[in-house]
């Protein structure tokens, strides 16, 4: 099976190197269009993963009812977590409603904010596998990679 992310941000510094593009690893598409193009991709045999900003996702709530839900997509949505904060008020109404959201459709999610939390991204695959349903991973804004200074 081949491992697809289908990120929703400027693809430029991946789209020029030919490795990625040779290996078939990576597409890149509007938030709109992400979550049909990964459940094509799963009915295909692929295992998808989306990387998508929080308020992409919201933007693609009925994809996410019609394609994710409706079709029992076992896929991890990635979902950068603009706006969140873990040091004071959150000002941006886009972090205060990515949970409510969530939620509503009841999706499972884990908060990955530094290198300790790296273990729920594999509890996300295999929840997602066990379930056949969509798994969120929450990256708090402030968490900046794995092994960083």
């Amino acid at each position: 099976m081949l491992n697809i992310a289908i990120p929703y941000f400027e693809p430029k510094p991946w789209y020029s190197s030919p490795t990625s593009i040779a290996t078939g690893r990576l597409f890149f598409a509007a938030s709109l269009n992400a979550m049909s193009i990964a459940s094509g991709l799963y009915a295909g045999g692929a295992k998808p993963i989306v990387l998508i900003q929080n308020t992409g996702l919201m933007e693609s709530g009925d994809s996410i009812r019609g394609w994710l839900l409706g079709m029992e997509v076992p896929i991890v949505l990635m979902v950068g977590l603009r706006g969140w904060t873990r040091h004071g008020v959150t000002t941006d109404t886009a972090a205060v409603y990515t949970e409510r959201f969530l939620n509503a459709f009841n999706i499972n999610y884990y908060l990955v904010e530094n290198d300790a939390d790296a273990p729920r991204i594999d509890v996300a695959f295999k929840e997602a596998a066990k379930n056949k349903r969509p798994v969120a991973i929450l990256v708090g804004d402030e968490y900046h990679g794995f092994g960083s200074k």
